[in-house]
């Protein structure tokens, strides 16, 4: 059927177009304006203290001066190789 609704999740077609140009809009707002922590779910992993974006959901990292950036981990992963909890 044409532009029947998915029964699963109730969305449509138009409505997954919508959401994907979402997604993008997010990705182009954190790319240029930068990632916002949410505040409210931060933990301490036992080394740093942890955050996701709330637009993005992109993990992030407390810096020592106090500054959050994203959580990249080929820089940010521990010398001894251990894992990290990432939740």
């Amino acid at each position: 059927m044409r532009g029947a609704r998915n029964e699963a999740s109730g969305a449509g077609p138009k409505d997954a177009g919508i959401a994907a140009v979402g997604v993008l809009c997010v990705a182009i707002i954190c790319r240029f304006i930068g990632h916002r922590r949410d505040r409210h779910r931060i933990w301490n992993d036992g080394r740093n203290f942890r955050a996701s974006c709330v637009r993005c959901g992109v993990a992030m990292i407390k810096l020592g001066d106090g500054d959050w950036k994203p959580y990249d981990e080929s820089r940010d992963a521990p010398p001894d190789g251990s894992a990290r909890d990432t939740r």
